[in-house]
């Protein structure tokens, strides 16, 4: 009997010692509980702070991406235009060498004609000065010839008449001098104004 009850009071001893340890474990796993549960609620409230602050990042990506998209059509647009411009441009450059060409042979054509016309006048300058000469000549004999004129009638009519003829024919060279002079000078000046252009 003195065993039994011995037995009985280590088991309820036991039971209590189990019991308390089974109220402490439960207190630890309460308070386990609440940590994780207030872990949980930290990181739920993070994930969803993550969440919304990459929800954020993707409507300015978004936003991004549309600008860009809109960047991109004005750049291909400007592309284009520009690519329209240069086109336009180069045919501009080429049509003015081609006018430059044209303009350039005009010169030349021009200058060519100049020098014949400079030609010209250097040879009608000769001829002046030769008929200048010859008058000078014309003269001499017509005052040789007019200190005869009382005996040399008929020679008086021929000579009169060859120095009206002379001059004639220097009053025509000093026409034809004068048109030369003329075209001469408007031959400059139309040169000179091409000149000018380019």
């Amino acid at each position: 009997m003195e065993d039994a009850g011995l037995n009985t009071t280590t088991q309820i001893e036991l039971n209590k010692k189990k019991t308390a340890q089974l109220a402490e474990m439960k207190l630890e796993l309460e308070e386990s509980n609440i940590a994780f549960e207030g872990t949980l609620a930290a990181l739920r409230s993070k994930h969803n702070n993550n969440i919304a602050e990459l929800g954020e990042q993707i409507d300015g990506l978004n936003k991004m991406k549309a600008k860009s998209e809109k960047d991109k059509v004005g750049m291909e647009r400007d592309l284009q235009d520009t690519r329209q411009g240069l086109e336009e441009t180069m045919r501009d450059r080429a049509n003015i060498e081609k006018n430059c060409k044209m303009t350039q042979s005009l010169i030349v054509e021009g200058n060519g004609k100049l020098d014949e016309l400079a030609r010209a006048l250097n040879d009608s300058d000769s001829t002046m000065k030769k008929l200048s000469v010859e008058q000078q000549d014309l003269n001499r004999q017509i005052e040789e010839t007019e200190n005869a004129l009382s005996q040399l009638g008929k020679s008086k009519i021929s000579l009169s008449t060859q120095l009206a003829d002379t001059k004639s024919l220097a009053d025509a060279e000093t026409r034809d001098r004068a048109s030369l002079m003329s075209k001469f000078k408007s031959l400059r000046t139309d040169c000179e104004i091409l000149k000018c252009a380019l």
